[in-house]
Order: structure tokens, then sequence, then C-alpha cells
């Protein structure tokens, strides 16, 4: 397996490990943190650092179009809200809005995230 098939695996298992640690903290109350806190805020940061990654490789592989680097921009974009708004969930403060942010968001990354690896697998 190379580089550029390791990079979409660890993308994929690390979303697995941020619903499942995310579940589990959604479950346990608060107040948000611990051992699973900081592996679901580490895993979402090494992920988003990944998908970046793996979409900057993919380009200078093969040069991706305006259409793929959206999708790919908008998958980061959500990610990064995503992280953002359980940022200001994990510290407590009553923002209804981002409780609301972080319950969609993390769909709308795994969309998203599964469009990019598509696209890119697509283009080799």
């Amino acid at each position: 397996m190379g580089a550029l098939e390791a990079r979409p695996l660890g993308v994929i298992l690390s979303l697995l490990i941020i619903f499942i640690s995310g579940f589990w903290l959604s479950h346990a109350g608060k107040p948000f943190g611990g051992a699973a806190g900081f592996i679901h805020k580490f895993i979402s940061l090494a992920a988003v650092i990944l998908l970046i990654n793996l979409t900057v490789h993919a380009h200078h592989a093969v040069r991706l179009s305006g259409v793929e680097w959206a999708v790919c921009v908008l998958a980061i974009l959500l990610f990064v809200a995503a992280i953002a708004s359980g940022g200001i969930v994990m510290a407590g403060v009553s923002v209804p809005l981002a409780r609301v942010a972080h319950q969609v968001a993390p769909y709308l990354v795994l969309l998203a995230t599964v469009a990019v690896i598509w696209i890119l697998r697509k283009g080799r």
C-alpha cells in the first residue's frame, strides 16, 4: 500500500474514532473532557491535517480541477467548523447554535470527506 492509498485509510479511521468518541462524550454528560475528550480533539485535529495532506499530495499527483478543489476545501472548512463548534460546546459556553452546529457538522464532514476520497480515487 502506497502513501496515496494509506492517507484515505487514515482519514477514514480517524473519522471512525472521532464518531465513536463523540457519541461516548455526548452520552457521558458534563463535564466534557478527560481521556475521551483529549482523544476526540486530538484525532479531529490529526484528521483535518491528514485531509489537507491528502488533498495537496493528490493535487501534485493529478492536478485537481476547480470543482475537485472546491469539494476538498468545503470538506476542510466543514472540519474546521466542527472543531470550532466542538470547542465551544466542550468549554461549556451556553451557545445553542454551537451545539446544533456540532450535532450537524460531523455528518456534513463525513459526507464531504467521502466525496473528496471518491473524487480523488476516481481521478487516478
